[in-house]
C-alpha cells in the first residue's frame, strides 16, 4: 500500500492484470489431465497387454512430454507478463512500486505524456507512458494493467492541470516552449509491428518550438497571426492550423505529440485569445 499524504488522496491503483495467469493455470491443469488420460487410458493398458495398440509406445510418451512443455511454457510466459510496477495515482503525483523500490513522480515535473495504441484496437489509446524529460526513463501503464483507461484519463488531466499555467507563464515572459513529437508513419508502423511495450518506447522524437507568436516545426515557421483558427478532428485525430482562406498551414496527429493535451490547450489560448 502506498501512503504519501504529501501527494494528496489516492485516486487510483493500477496493477498488471492476472487474467492471462489464471488462464495459463487452467491450461496447465487441462494439459495435465490430458496427459493423465493418455497415461492411464492408453499406456498402462498397453503395458498390461489389454490394448490392441500396435504402434510405437514411445510416441505416446513424446506426446505427453510435448503437451506438458507447452503448458509450462504458457505458464512461464504468463508469469513474465504479470510482472511490472504497481502504480498509485494520487492528486499531485504518481508512486510506482516495484518490488522493494518506490519512485515518486510529480505531475508538475512530467513533460512528456505519450499515448499509443496496441493490440487489435484501432481507435483511441490504450497505453500511456510518461517521463520528466528526454534524459529520464519512460514509465508505462499498458493495456495489460487494470484500470488502464481510468489511469490514462487521470494522468492526462492531472499533468495538463499542473503544467498548462507554467507553459503560459513561460510564453508570456517571451520564452519558448518545446513540445516533442514522433513521425506519424513511425507511430503507425510501431503499432502494427511492435513486439512489446519497450518497442513502443524506442522512439526518437523531434521538436516543435512554440513562441507566443509563432510555431517552428523543423525548417518551417508558422506565424500565429496568419492563423484564423485551429481544429482537432476526433475521427482522424489531426491538429490543423488554418488561415483565412481555410488553407492548412500546419498539420500533425494529436497522438504524435507528447503531452498533446497541453499542446492543443496552449494553441487554443494563443489563437483564440
Amino acid at each position: 500500500m502506498s501512503t504519501h499524504p504529501e501527494l494528496g488522496k489516492l485516486e487510483l491503483k493500477s496493477v498488471p492484470s492476472k487474467t492471462f495467469l489464471y488462464f495459463a493455470v487452467f491450461i496447465c491443469i487441462l494439459f495435465a489431465a490430458i496427459c493423465g488420460l493418455i497415461y492411464f487410458g492408453a499406456i498402462i493398458p498397453i503395458n498390461q497387454g489389454k490394448s490392441t495398440f500396435s504402434g510405437d509406445i514411445s510416441i505416446l510418451y513424446i506426446t505427453m512430454i510435448g503437451i506438458m512443455i507447452l503448458g509450462i511454457a504458457i505458464l512461464l510466459l504468463s508469469i513474465v507478463l504479470t510482472k511490472g510496477a504497481v502504480f498509485y495515482l494520487h492528486e499531485k503525483g504518481i508512486v510506482a512500486v516495484n518490488k522493494e523500490s518506490q519512485k515518486i513522480t510529480l505531475y508538475s515535473d512530467i513533460q512528456h505524456v505519450y499515448l499509443f495504441t496496441s493490440g487489435k484496437r484501432i481507435f483511441g489509446p490504450n497505453n500511456i507512458a510518461f517521463r520528466n524529460n528526454e534524459r529520464t526513463d519512460w514509465q508505462a501503464i499498458s493495456a495489460k494493467y487494470s484500470n488502464y483507461g481510468a489511469a490514462i484519463t487521470t494522468i492526462r488531466t492531472r499533468q495538463q492541470e499542473a503544467n498548462f499555467p507554467k507553459i503560459l507563464q513561460q510564453l508570456n515572459e517571451g520564452k519558448s516552449v518545446n513540445f516533442h513529437y514522433i513521425d506519424y508513419a513511425k507511430l503507425l508502423s510501431t503499432q502494427f509491428f511492435a513486439l512489446n511495450t519497450k518497442s513502443y518506447l524506442n522512439v526518437i522524437p523531434k521538436t516543435l518550438v512554440l513562441y507566443k507568436d509563432k510555431l517552428i516545426a523543423g525548417h518551417e515557421t508558422i506565424y500565429l497571426s496568419d492563423v484564423q483558427r485551429f481544429s482537432t478532428n476526433d475521427w482522424t485525430s489531426q491538429i490543423k492550423l488554418l488561415n483565412k482562406e481555410n488553407k492548412t498551414l500546419f498539420s500533425i496527429s494529436f497522438y504524435s505529440v507528447f503531452s498533446g493535451d497541453s499542446f492543443t490547450a496552449t494553441l487554443d489560448k494563443l489563437i483564440n485569445k
